[in-house]
Formats: C-alpha cells, sequence, structure tokens
C-alpha cells in the first residue's frame, strides 16, 4: 500500500503538470469582475463547485476513467461527457493542454503506455485511467484528485492577492469533510450523475478570454 501512496502522491504533486500554476480555473475573470474578494468568497466559490460544479463532475469523471481504463469505447464515451461539461474556450485549452503534459509526465516518468486512452484527453479522464493502471484504489484517487483541485484554486488566489496563506490553509482544512464526503459519494456515481449548477463560475469563466490583461491561461 506504501508504493501506491507514494505513486499518487508523485502524480498529485506540484512537480507534476496538473495545472496548479499557470491556470486560474476561472478565479481571475472573477477577481477582476469583483466577485471574488476576501477568503470567505473564495471558500464559498470552492465549495460550491464541490457541490454542483467542475470538481464534482470531475470526481465523476476520474472515477468513470478509474473502471474503464482498458475499454476504449467506454473511455471516448466518458471524454465527450467531460468535454459536454466545459463552458468555455480557455477552459477547454487548460483540459486539453493539462491532459496532454500529465499523460506525456507519465510516460516519460514511468514508460507505461495506455493504448486505450483517448487522444487528446482532459485531466480527469486521464487521472482515472492512469492511477487505474497502476492499482491504485479509487477512493485514495478520488481524495488525491480533489484535493489538489481545491488546492490549486487556494494557489491562485494566493496569486491574485485577496486571500493569505493562513487564509488559504484554513480553507484546505475546513473543506476536508465535504470534500470526504463526495469523494465516498462519488465511488458509486455514474455518468448518470453528472449535473451542474455553477453559472456564475462558468460566465466568469468565460469572460477570462476578453480581460485588458491576464495572469493566468485561464
Amino acid at each position: 500500500m506504501s508504493a501506491k501512496l507514494a505513486r499518487l502522491m508523485t502524480l498529485m504533486s506540484p512537480t507534476f503538470p496538473t495545472g496548479g500554476f499557470g491556470y486560474s480555473f476561472g478565479l481571475e475573470a472573477a477577481y477582476n469582475k469583483s466577485a471574488l474578494t476576501s477568503a470567505n468568497d473564495l471558500k464559498n466559490w470552492i465549495t460550491g463547485l464541490i457541490n454542483f460544479g467542475t470538481i464534482r463532475n470531475d470526481l465523476i469523471i476520474v472515477a468513470e476513467a478509474w473502471r474503464a481504463s482498458e475499454d476504449s469505447e467506454a473511455l471516448q464515451v466518458i471524454e465527450q461527457n467531460a468535454l459536454s461539461l466545459i463552458a468555455s474556450h480557455s477552459r477547454l485549452n487548460e483540459q486539453y493542454n493539462i491532459g496532454k503534459s500529465f499523460t506525456e509526465a507519465v510516460f516519460d516518468a514511468y514508460g507505461v503506455s495506455l493504448p486505450h486512452m483517448p487522444s487528446p484527453v482532459t485531466l480527469p479522464v486521464a487521472v482515472g485511467a492512469i492511477a487505474s493502471s497502476f492499482n491504485i484504489p479509487l477512493t485514495d484517487t478520488l481524495i488525491a484528485y480533489g484535493h489538489n483541485s481545491i488546492n490549486g484554486f487556494i494557489q491562485a488566489a494566493l496569486r491574485l492577492a485577496p486571500v493569505g496563506q493562513r487564509a488559504g490553509v484554513n480553507i484546505l482544512g475546513t473543506l476536508e469533510q465535504e470534500l470526504n464526503t463526495l469523494c465516498n459519494e462519488a465511488v458509486n456515481m455514474t455518468l448518470d450523475d453528472l449535473i451542474t449548477s455553477s453559472l456564475i463560475a462558468d460566465t466568469l469563466s468565460m469572460n477570462h478570454e476578453t480581460l485588458p490583461s491576464r495572469t493566468f491561461l485561464s
């Protein structure tokens, strides 16, 4: 188990290209529109995405890809569902760029190949299929992916300045239970459980590419 845990921590570490540095996941547009001005705003934003938006949906996609890692046709269907949930062009580029970087890094580091993987591939599909190929337990994979997603939002907010490091740590800690609950539920979820009710987040993500100046790519 310790070897699998170490592998999972490597896959989800900042060293791996999982998007935490170059992408704000829509937060930069929110900051520019004054929709993100405090730690409480950030916590509410992330909580909404856990319950109704991209974090919830990504975990479902990860779980489905984990179960279908050796089925090309099923992975393609899962990939199409993942694409259908992406609301903006910049988010599409983000997902494809990170998915490509992530899979290439895995292949280079471990010498593995996944012939069933869609190409191009979004990050949650890639993570689910790759974790399964390494026999990493699904629940652990979901928790690590979800934690990495939340931390990505926090790191972006730290660079945008409305949230300090201590507040960021507090948000990460207080959202642990909600994340654990969702991950335990996502183990048994399917594509039929995909929903989205994060209109503000999606709309602001669309606005990102028209910002007069940008720190992040999305």
